[in-house]
């Protein structure tokens, strides 16, 4: 496989092998609200969540309540504010933050998204009016305006830009917005695209160089430089996924090899939720739940290395049911079949599709035979090799392969 696919929940390593997913683990929130933002701080993982309140995490179960909140929490960070490692957490409402997990503070300012830049706190509202803080216990600075309607700012990052320097941008349902720190203003990127009600929820920076940004389903990739190269890389292309995914991208992070994407149902009865992966060739689902618009996963998502485990971090909830899950990122051999501990998931079954091949006008393809080279290391694992013809979703099963090996199956001569 060259690490392309139609739709997949199996995992892609470097070299092209297909593999079982990396193992999902899930731990329950106390109550009944999700969890909505993550951040760190000594060594422990805090949930924000729609109860409101803030809920820590020390790699036991249950999690313990150490905040009440006033509202939900829109997005949480950890930095240096003024020298001191600070954990923070906005609502749209007031900022609650803590240097320890413990102790907790509250600026009633009515900051939304978060991000730190420059050794300082910067922060957007609604409105779009700029902020920015060296110290929470006072004021804030308010510098710009995003110059678009209320409502229309969907998230605060730092990210690359043409020149060595770092630049802070806001993400819009409109697109992507720099921000000019000389002249204390917003200018517009080359990625503007038509108004969209989930555009920019999505929205990050990958250490490639490159600025990922979401609409509904499509995700594009924006690379800064004398040719600001933009390009489309999300669900929608290669004809998409299953009509059981139809949520929206509520949220988009970069490791060192990878993006992470989830996909929320926002209300939809038809769709499934949970967390994709993306290799930089395609896409893959890690962990997908049933249909149900009380299916959610409208947390960021969050890497960290605290409990002396490299993980990624994220939020699902199932109606009242809320619940933090890790899995682990590699933090050294990134190829999963040269490390013997490696966690695979105990999914009952994983699938990967390839996309359909298409001939050009004119041109007449038979298909002969396909190979599948398996390594199967467990009597209760096989593999199952199916075709489909001309977009339909109905497949025809060719045989089951539970030995290791190379197995080649003819097509059947028709017509």
């Amino acid at each position: 496989a060259n690490g392309r696919s139609n739709s997949a929940t199996v995992d892609f390593t470097g070299s092209g092998e297909i593999i079982l997913q990396p193992r999902d683990v899930s731990q329950g929130l106390v109550g009944t609200g999700r969890g909505t933002a993550l951040a760190e701080i000594g060594g422990k993982i805090y949930v924000g969540t729609t109860t409101p309140d803030v809920q820590e995490y020390n790699n036991t179960s249950p999690l313990t309540v150490v905040r009440t909140l006033l509202t939900t929490p829109t997005d949480a960070a950890t930095g240096l504010i003024n020298g001191t490692l600070t954990m923070v957490f906005a609502t749209g409402n007031e900022v609650d933050y803590s240097t320890d997990g413990t102790t907790w503070n509250r600026n009633t300012t009515d900051i939304k998204y978060i991000a730190f830049w420059r050794d300082l706190l910067w922060g957007i509202d609604t409105g779009g009016l700029l902020y920015f803080t060296s110290d929470l216990s006072g004021s804030w600075t308010q510098v710009a305006r995003l110059q678009l309607s209320s409502g229309s700012v969907s998230h605060l990052f730092v990210g690359p830009s043409a020149t060595p320097d770092s630049v802070l941008y806001a993400a819009s349902q409109v697109g992507l917005h720099a921000y000019d720190a000389e002249n204390e203003r917003f200018v517009d990127t080359p990625l503007i695209l038509p108004p969209h009600p989930d555009g920019g929820k999505g929205a990050t920076a990958a250490p490639w160089g490159s600025i990922y940004y979401s609409a509904g389903q499509a995700i594009y990739e924006y690379t800064p430089g004398p040719s600001n190269i933009i390009r489309s890389v999300g669900f929608d292309v290669e004809g998409g996924f299953s009509s059981t995914e139809t949520g929206v991208i509520s949220a988009l992070r970069a490791t060192m090899y990878h993006l992470y994407a989830t996909l929320d149902t926002n209300g939809s009865i038809n769709s499934a939720a949970g967390l994709y992966r993306w290799n930089r060739r395609g896409w893959q689902s890690l962990v997908l739940s049933g249909a149900g618009s009380a299916n959610r996963a409208d947390s960021n998502l969050l890497v960290a290395s605290a409990f002396s485990s490299y993980r990624l971090y994220w939020c699902f909830a199932a109606g009242t049911i809320g619940e933090l899950h890790y899995s682990a990122l590699p933090q050294g051999i990134a190829n999963p079949l040269q490390i013997s501990a490696y966690a695979y998931s105990i999914a009952s079954a994983q699938f990967w599709v390839s996309p359909w091949i298409q001939k050009d006008s004119g041109q007449t393809w038979l298909a002969m035979s396909v190979t599948i080279d398996a390594i199967i290391n467990n009597v209760d694992e096989s593999i199952v090799v199916s075709y489909g013809v001309d977009f339909s979703d109905t497949y025809t099963t060719m045989g089951t392969i539970t030995t290791s090996g190379e197995t080649t199956y003819p097509f059947p001569v028709s017509g």
